[in-house]
């Protein structure tokens, strides 16, 4: 699997780095579509990186997850998956994940709730 993920952050290296997509997507989301799905691939293969180990700092992920929670008001359709996947790594994981990873999550969670893209609980 980590293979896999390798050649997609490989993939990915083609690109410009993830704070200069960033930026570059805030202002033209539909010019970079193409970008986008190369780094929802690469979020997809990390995340599966993190289930077989989830005891393991993975700082990659961090920032991959941290780069989507950051443009998911531009791609909501596209990220409707990624508040859920959070909540099951936690859910599954989460008492025995790393903690500094754990906390990086919560934080990321709290601001995709911020953009309202996790509904509030009544």
């Amino acid at each position: 699997m980590e293979s896999n993920a390798k050649a997609v952050d490989d993939e990915y290296s083609e690109l410009h780095d993830l704070q200069n997509l960033e930026f570059k997507l805030k202002k033209n989301p539909e010019g970079y579509k193409q970008d986008m799905v190369i780094v929802i691939k690469l979020y997809n293969e990390l995340f599966e990186i993190i289930k077989e180990n989830p005891l393991k700092r993975n700082p990659r992920f961090l920032e991959v997850t941290s780069f989507l929670t950051h443009v998911s008001e531009f791609y909501k359709d596209d990220l409707i998956f990624l508040p859920e996947s959070l909540i099951q790594l936690l859910d599954s994981y989460g008492e025995i994940m790393n903690p500094s990873m754990r906390l990086k999550i919560v934080i990321l969670m709290i601001q995709l709730r911020n953009k309202s893209l996790i509904p509030t609980v009544t």
